[in-house]
């Protein structure tokens, strides 16, 4: 619990090296906020996320049939088998990645959380701990995660790499979006994406 960040061991004040028994267990607020049947995001990631109940359809974009089909098909697919999943919606602003990613949730029947990774960079110097809370907050709320603006960390290795980390880590379906055609981030897993 500890080590995934779950529970956290606060050492008492009032003493200079306080023995293990010493210290205050805490649960972590996301854990909390779940236990309590809270839906709403949590203070931590709101400020660059938002949950989306989906409100549109596949049939509603400007997709091929086949194309339409087979993203349906791969998303369904991974959830039924509880199967990790990495898609990659590349083109400029206002193509439609974003909403073809919430079309996809509303097929699955689940919510879409959206995040934007330029603004989860800049919110904390510790971007590997923002990250997992992202990933642990689509994993609670049973959310397809849809991660834009991927193209701003290209120029951080470290960042790069908690991203990649991340990503290697989840079981979920994650939706990666930049405007490059090919994708900036390496991958440990090359056969789980496809790019879109």
């Amino acid at each position: 619990l500890i080590r995934h960040g779950l529970l956290h061991l606060i050492p008492d004040p009032n003493q200079v090296q306080p023995p293990l028994l010493a210290h205050y267990m805490k649960l972590e607020e996301q854990v909390v906020r779940l236990l309590l049947g809270q839906k709403d995001l949590s203070p931590t990631i709101s400020p660059f996320s938002r949950l989306i109940k989906p409100a549109i359809s596949l049939d509603e974009l400007v997709l091929s049939g086949d194309l339409q089909r087979a993203l349906a098909a791969l998303v369904m697919q991974a959830r039924k088998a509880c199967l990790p999943l990495r898609l990659y919606f590349h083109g400029a602003h206002g193509v439609g990645k974003r909403r073809t990613a919430e079309a996809l949730a509303g097929g699955t029947g689940v919510p879409l959380l959206v995040v934007n990774l330029l603004e989860a960079f800049n919110a904390s110097s510790n971007f590997e701990l923002v990250l997992k809370l992202i990933f642990r907050e689509a994993w609670f709320q049973d959310a397809l995660l849809y991660l834009g603006n991927l193209e701003a960390l290209r120029n951080d290795e470290r960042a790069i790499q908690c991203l990649s980390t991340a990503l290697a880590g989840s079981r979920g379906i994650v939706i990666l979006s930049g405007t490059q055609e090919r994708m900036p981030v390496p991958m440990a897993h090359r056969t789980e994406m496809a790019d879109v």
